[in-house]
Parts: structure tokens; C-alpha cells; sequence
């Protein structure tokens, strides 16, 4: 019944859902004996490396009734299936968060392109796609140097309207943070969730050597 309802959830990608199901039924369903211990875990390892977008030969996923693995032009349809399924699990979405990309300047010119072309990929999901938001940090350079987005054209449409006119919009492709600063009362919220994101991390009570006055203090500053 549980797989029934996977693959009849609008949007779900059939592959995808097959993929589920099948790791839920390795996961849950009883095995016969101790020597299929083996093959259960290789089923298992299978089915990963395709999630993580490995490429696989169809007599690897014949077994689970995969018909194709990840590539450029499915990406979409799958982030779709991977959002619909939170979303099933009732979660609101899905938010992915990608630091320090001016690192892929210093890459060879194969792999900046091949990264930027990953980042034109999830900016034109994440305009068409509910409920999914992709948020990149990066340094001014990424945008002035001609190594940065620049270099590679169907990126550089997307944002070289950057700065220009003279209203912000939180809601545009890039955010200019120095013309954006937060609020104080906002830094503070900031802090304390930056605070309990590491004692989750490193399992300790730092609101005692680290209290909301502390916080104030560092706002201030």
C-alpha cells in the first residue's frame, strides 16, 4: 500500500519512486538466511550510488525496475520526485546551502565551467520549482572577475543584473549583503540559533558561557 502510494504522488518520478520502494523493502523486509547477507548489502550499496548519481548499467537496475540514472536533462524531474517526497514526509521543503563557491575560481577552466554549469542548473530549479530555495555564499570577486560567473555566459545572464537599480529585493537571484544588514533584534536571532546549532554540533551547554548578554555585546560591536 505504502509503494502504491509513492508512485501515485503528483509529481514523483517513477524511477525515483521505484528507488524508495526498493530500499524500503531491503531495509524492512525479512531476509531469507544469513547468506543473503551479501547480496542484500550489495542491493543496498547499488542503490545508493545511484541516489548520489553514480553511473550504474542497466543490468545493475534492471533489479529494481530503474530505467535510467541521473544526468542533465532528468536533474529536474528528480528534485522534483526527492521535494515531493519531504513533502510526503511532511516536511515544508527542501533548502540547500553551498559555501565558499569562489573556490571553483582557482579550478582548472573544465571544472569552473562544469560548476557554474551546476549553478545555472539549481538557480533555474529553484525559480520553477515550489518550495525549494538555493542559497550560495560567495565573495564580490565571484562576480567581478573574469574567472567568476562571467566566464561562462548562461550563468552570467542570470545574475550580472546584480546592483543595479536602486531598490532591493530580498527576493532576486543575488542579494547584496552590505545593502541588506540585518536588524539588531535580527543579529540577535541570528546568534542564538548559532548557538544552539553548536551545542546540537558538539553536544554541550553553551548558553551558560555564552548568554543572550554576550550576544548583545558582540552586536554592539
Amino acid at each position: 500500500q505504502r509503494a502504491e502510494t509513492l508512485t501515485g504522488l503528483e509529481g514523483m518520478d517513477q524511477n525515483f519512486a521505484r528507488g524508495l520502494i526498493s530500499l524500503l523493502q531491503l531495509r524492512f523486509l525479512p531476509r531469507a538466511e544469513a547468506s543473503d547477507t551479501e547480496q542484500h548489502e550489495q542491493a543496498q550499496q547499488t542503490l545508493y550510488e545511484w541516489f548520489e548519481g553514480g553511473r550504474l548499467s542497466k543490468r545493475e537496475l534492471r533489479p529494481f525496475q530503474i530505467f535510467e540514472s541521473l544526468n542533465k536533462s532528468n536533474s529536474k524531474r528528480l528534485l522534483v520526485s526527492l521535494i515531493v517526497f519531504l513533502r510526503y514526509l511532511g516536511y515544508q521543503g527542501l533548502i540547500l546551502l553551498l559555501d565558499e563557491l569562489e573556490i571553483v575560481m582557482a579550478q582548472s577552466a573544465s571544472v569552473r565551467n562544469t560548476a557554474y554549469e551546476n549553478v545555472r542548473l539549481l538557480i533555474d530549479n529553484a525559480e520553477q520549482a515550489h518550495h525549494l530555495h538555493v542559497f550560495f555564499s560567495i565573495i564580490p570577486d565571484v562576480i567581478l572577475s573574469e574567472k567568476g560567473f562571467k566566464s561562462y555566459d548562461a550563468l552570467w545572464s542570470r545574475v550580472r543584473a546584480v546592483g543595479e537599480g536602486g531598490q532591493l529585493n530580498y527576493r532576486s537571484i543575488v542579494i547584496d549583503l552590505h545593502r541588506t544588514p540585518l536588524a539588531t533584534a535580527e543579529l540577535l536571532e541570528l546568534g542564538r540559533c548559532l548557538r544552539r546549532l553548536h551545542e546540537i554540533a558538539y553536544r554541550w551547554e553553551a548558553a551558560d558561557l555564552v548568554p543572550d548578554t554576550f550576544i548583545e555585546q558582540v552586536c554592539d560591536t
